[in-house]
């Protein structure tokens, strides 16, 4: 079945494509350009999260401790990406820093004033703890300045042992300037050149790399000065065979200057680029990635009229994304001493305006897997396409560097695009009043019509969205649009991501942080004992990304062991202890122990650290949930079958109960129980104890958890079993209630699908409609009937089947038959041609199958050259059809073409 419906959100895995404008113009341009079909074989590969964060080696516990805005201004990147950014911890006060193992202090220094820069410093082991908390990757920097081998051994050591998050390791920063600021190994030497820098490193790599056990872990390079002369080029050659294996990465330092528009121009960064491209290329021989550790706008701090300024936003946008296309893989903008940092993106009280280019950037590459830049570098007119694993267009970014001060006109720039992959895209917009706008003096850019706030740098503004509708291989004027997305109830959910299965995150629920979904749920792929609790991500609660796996087998405790119920997870945020917490249902195979089990991580999809299991105040737990009071008090639903559904109160860590709140006596009667509050009213679900086959489930309401409560009743009509559903959880989405439910299936319950509905509610009275498909505005918070669904027969005759795919009897299938056989030995394929849609958009479809095996089969769906994954989940047989959903890009009229075929050889129905 085919359903047509509009997706307005940014970035999805499947937007056909965005056009980022940038309008910091001052004369009128037209520039023309054509988008590849697919990415040229000069197209560069992208690192998952290519824009990093420096911070300089003694401010950095000040950035993690006493800047608020560091976390989240990292968790923005993360958001986009799925990855946490990469940072480096260094810089000139790492050649001061000595390792001092008796110390229980960060660092240890004195300054004559607060925005100075230590002249010698010491550090102890909680400097190493303290950077083992973040969650992404860290490069370390350490001191070999002093030519104290063994003190940075066992600072190095110390590093390796306590930092599971752990890159690489910097020996030494912008070595050029060691003779002059007379430092002890550039004295001893007597000479001191590239020559002599590169004798040096090769001796530390060795050392150091050996006494770490052999490792590939050095980051060797990071000079300053003007590749290639003390570049990689001239470093290689002075390495050995070894020193060479124990290497990492390969770094330099870079610092542009100038005025704002000579920083900003395109044409300019390029030159200053250039003279990478001879320092990327003997790393990338050695099959070694190449990195900017240490960048940004003007050194020592910044230029006050410079760096601030959305030119600089500019500049950091388009410097990074050219470097990406240099093969730069990551590139770490410095933050110096706090409060003293003119380039530094965010502070104790303002943001930066060029926090806004680098997310910008990072935006532009979010899930990208290929970029090319179509001009040539020699205007100010910038054209960056960026391509997904298939090869194929999903982004362009134009940008105008021509310089605007405030002042006169602001003139503007045509950008004609001939061949788009779309007749209508979605763009966001990076704009500020003049180039010279800067956040710290009350001017801040926008970004998609948005703002960081200071302090916080949380998103504020309501997100904006230009429709571009492409015609005779252009694009016409931006208009604003909006956005939504289509649930499909009652399908399987492929993720968008290896290993592209069914989504295995049963009897769990959904929980927003920082603008993405997290579905956090039961793996059961191989059956009822556990495997592990998985976690998934999505934008939109459509296009869902595997992410972690957060407990498994055999971690850290006997509850999670082999052959265990580990089942129900849910999981709150506690903002006293900085923790997200799950509780979940921990028991023996027979259902025996039946207790409550609670975990802990410092992130929503980390991994967590089971703490303990216990019978909540000495009573049997089974099917439980969670529920947070607005007031930040939180309870434990739980199923106590000889005694009565619960709620219990939590502590304020949330990780013991301290009480019981409610009690519904009856006995054998409710479980799967959740809690959904608007207003003064609560509102409580829970399904009836029928083992694995669905009920009726019911709800009350209450305006105290402590009851009264009123008389359960149903919600969905009698007899439907609730949509042949048991209640996980209940959700609320921007103000539209949803309801999760489980479709279980006893038998393979990896067949398990979900069921996302719509609950209305007026008063106290809820119900739920079995809507076939439905749209959720979730900008707006609201949702409505999904459009007439139009059905492709795939037995139809204007339709061609290749290979080894035929006809065949399916007795519950729409005339009696299907097509089988695709994929496999004989590649057998089906094409569905002239598919309608009225307008370009992004498209939910349900593809009706079979699949008798008791295993997932796939098959790769191509949609106008767009390729997706699709997994199709056991059936039972071959005559009971299911549904698979995914989300294809369709161009408006009868144009779109599917064609089903083999996914890495295997068959699919």
């Amino acid at each position: 079945m085919f359903a047509a419906f509009t997706v307005m959100l940014f970035p999805t895995s499947h937007t056909p494509s965005f056009i980022l404008l940038l309008p910091v113009l001052v004369r009128s341009a037209i520039v023309t350009y054509t988008i590849p079909d697919r990415a040229p074989d000069t197209a560069t590969a992208l690192d998952p999260a290519p824009v990093g964060v420096s911070f300089e080696f003694f401010a950095f516990p000040s950035y993690f401790k006493n800047v608020t805005a560091t976390s989240q201004c990292l968790n923005n990147f993360r958001t986009l990406t799925g990855t946490w950014p990469p940072i480096r911890i260094g810089g000139t006060t790492q050649d001061r820093a000595k390792y001092d193992e008796s110390s229980s202090a960060y660092v240890v220094y004195s300054v004559a004033d607060s925005k100075d820069a230590p002249a010698a410093l010491t550090f102890g082991k909680s400097f190493f703890e303290l950077a083992a908390t973040y969650a992404g990757n860290v490069v370390i920097g350490l001191n070999r300045a002093y030519d104290d081998i063994e003190n940075t051994i066992a600072a190095a050591k110390v590093v390796r042992s306590s930092m599971p998050n752990l890159r690489a390791i910097e020996l030494g920063n912008e070595p050029e300037y060691y003779l002059g600021a007379k430092q002890p190994v550039a004295v001893k030497a007597g000479t001191w050149n590239p020559a002599a820098d590169a004798k040096s490193q090769n001796l530390w790599i060795n050392k150091v790399g050996e006494a770490l056990g052999g490792s590939t872990i050095i980051q060797a390079g990071n000079s300053n000065s003007d590749a290639p002369t003390w570049g990689i080029e001239a470093l290689v050659p002075g390495l050995d065979e070894t020193a060479r294996s124990y290497v990492y990465d390969y770094a330099h330092h870079n610092y542009p200057g100038g005025t704002v528009a000579s920083l900003m121009s395109h044409r300019g960064i390029v030159d200053n680029m250039h003279k990478f491209i001879a320092d990327v290329a003997p790393a990338t021989a050695l099959g070694k990635e190449y990195v900017l550790g240490e960048t940004n706008s003007v050194s020592g701090g910044g230029a006050a009229n410079v760096s601030p300024t959305f030119g600089a936003a500019l500049w950091t946008m388009d410097y990074v994304i050219h470097a990406a296309v240099l093969n730069i893989k990551r590139t770490y903008f410095h933050h110096g001493t706090v409060g003293l940092c003119y380039y530094c993106w965010w502070g104790r009280y303002s943001m930066g305006a060029p926090y806004y280019g680098a997310y910008a950037a990072q935006a532009a590459m979010a899930g990208g897997s290929f970029i090319s830049q179509l001009d040539t570098g020699s205007d100010n007119y910038a054209v960056y396409v960026i391509y997904d694993s298939a090869s194929k267009p999903i982004r362009v970014l134009l940008y105008n560097s021509d310089y605007y001060d405030g002042s006169g006109a602001r003139g503007s720039s045509s950008f004609v695009l001939n061949n788009l992959p779309a007749s209508v895209m979605k763009a966001k917009r990076l704009t500020a009043a003049s180039a010279l706008s800067r956040s710290d003096q009350g001017s801040s850019p926008t970004f998609g019509g948005q703002t960081f706030a200071d302090v916080t740098c949380k998103i504020g503004g309501v997100e904006n969205f230009e429709t571009i509708s492409a015609t005779g291989k252009g694009i016409s004027r931006l208009t604003v649009a909006a956005s939504e997305a289509l649930l499909v109830p009652g399908a399987s959910i492929t993720i968008v991501n290896a290993p592209y299965q069914h989504m295995q995150a049963h009897g769990g629920g959904v929980i927003l942080v920082d603008g993405l979904y997290y579905q956090i749920g039961e793996n059961k792929l191989d059956g009822s004992a556990f495997q592990s609790i998985n976690c998934y991500s999505s934008p939109d609660l459509v296009n869902w990304k595997f992410v972690n796996k957060l407990l498994t087998v055999g971690q850290g405790a006997s509850d999670l062991g082999t052959g265990r119920v580990v089942e129900r997870p849910h999981v709150l945020y506690n903002e006293k202890t900085y923790k997200y917490v799950m509780w979940l249902h921990i028991d023996s195979s027979n259902y025996g122990e039946a207790k409550a089990g609670v975990a802990t991580s410092d992130t929503v999809c980390g991994t967590y650290t089971y703490v303990n299991s216990v019978k909540p105040l000495g009573y049997q737990s089974r099917d439980m949930n969670l529920f947070k009071d607005t007031d930040g008090i939180a309870y434990l639903l739980t199923e106590d079958r000889v005694n009565g559904l619960r709620i219990d109160r939590l502590s304020s860590d949330y990780l013991k109960v301290e009480s019981n709140t409610y009690l519904w006596p009856e006995l054998y009667a409710y479980e799967a129980a959740a809690i959904l509050k608007r207003g003064n009213t609560y509102y409580a679900f829970s399904s009836d104890q029928s083992g694995w086959d669905p009920n009726d489930n019911m709800y009350c309401t209450s305006t105290s958890l402590s009851g009264p409560w009123s008389s359960w009743k149903l919600f969905a009509p009698s007899g439907t079993k609730t949509y042949r559903s048991q209640t996980a959880a209940v959700v609320d989405i921007n103000g539209v209630a949803m309801y999760m439910g489980d479709r279980w299936v006893s038998s393979n319950l990896m067949r398990s699908t979900y069921v996302w509905l719509p609950l209305t509610i007026s008063g106290t009275t809820v119900t739920l409609n079995n809507e076939v498909n439905w749209t959720l505005d979730i900008a707006r918070g609201t949702w409505a009937p999904g459009p007439k669904e139009t059905q492709y027969e795939a037995e139809a005759s204007a339709n061609t089947l290749a290979g080894g795919s035929k006809t065949t009897a399916c007795s519950g299938c729409s005339s009696s038959t299907t097509i089988g056989y695709i994929g496999g030995s004989p590649n057998g394929k089906l094409t569905i041609p002239k598919v309608s849609s009225t307008v370009a958009t992004n498209s939910t479809i349900r593809i009706g199958y079979t699949n008798a095996d008791s295993t997932q089969r796939y098959a790769t769906l191509t949609v106008n050259n767009n390729k997706y994954i699709v997994a199709f989940i056991p059936t039972g047989d071959d005559n009971t059809p299911g549904s698979a959903a995914v989300t294809v890009a369709l161009n408006a009229g009868s144009v779109n073409t599917f064609v089903f075929e083999a996914y890495n050889g295997g068959w699919g129905e």
